[in-house]
C-alpha cells in the first residue's frame, strides 16, 4: 500500500513485495544517482525483474520519481486508486487472498522462483513435480469439490 513518497529504500521495499497498489498523487523512483550511489545486486535484480532492463534504467539514470500512472505503465505497481479507497481496495485484495488455497500460493510462489533461476527451464525432477504436489492435499480436495458444489471453498492450508 503506497500512500505518497517511495522513494530510495521505500521503493526498493515496494519492489521486493509481491503487489503493489498505490494512491493516485504517489510518487515512485530510486534516485540514487542524486547521491552518487548504486543498489545492491539483490535490489537490482528485483528491480530488472519487475519493469525490465529498459525501464530500470530509466529510473536509476533519470534519478526522477514517477508518478502513478507512469509507474502503473511501466509495472511498478500493480493498481492505482484514489486516496481515499487506498486501504480499502488493499485490504479488501489481501483478505481475497487470504481466502484462498495457501498451499496454492506457496508453490506458485515457489514455482515462480524456479522459472526465474532456471529460465531455460532445465529442472530437477523434484523441481519439475513441484506444481503436481498439490493433487494430494485437502486444499485440492476442497477446491475441487466446491467447484462442483458451486460454492465458496473454505481452505486450511493442509
Amino acid at each position: 500500500m503506497i500512500g505518497g513518497f517511495a522513494a530510495g529504500g521505500g521503493c526498493e521495499l515496494a519492489v521486493a513485495t509481491d503487489l503493489r497498489i498505490a494512491a493516485e498523487g504517489s510518487r515512485l523512483g530510486i534516485p540514487v544517482a542524486r547521491l552518487g550511489i548504486t543498489i545492491g545486486h539483490r535490489e537490482m535484480y528485483g528491480l530488472v525483474n519487475l519493469v525490465g532492463k529498459g525501464n530500470a534504467l530509466y529510473i536509476l539514470l533519470s534519478g526522477r520519481l514517477l508518478g502513478t500512472e507512469e509507474a502503473l505503465r511501466i509495472g511498478l505497481v500493480n493498481q492505482v486508486v484514489s486516496p481515499d479507497q487506498l486501504a480499502e481496495v488493499t485490504y479488501k485484495l489481501a483478505a481475497d487472498i487470504a481466502a484462498l488455497a495457501p498451499l496454492s500460493h506457496a508453490v506458485n510462489k515457489q514455482t515462480l522462483n524456479q522459472v526465474l533461476a532456471k529460465p531455460s527451464l532445465d529442472l530437477t525432477p523434484d523441481e519439475a513435480n513441484l506444481p503436481l504436489t498439490q493433487f494430494d492435499t485437502r486444499d485440492y480436495q476442497e477446491g475441487y469439490r466446491a467447484f462442483l458444489e458451486k460454492r465458496r471453498p473454505e481452505f486450511i492450508g493442509e
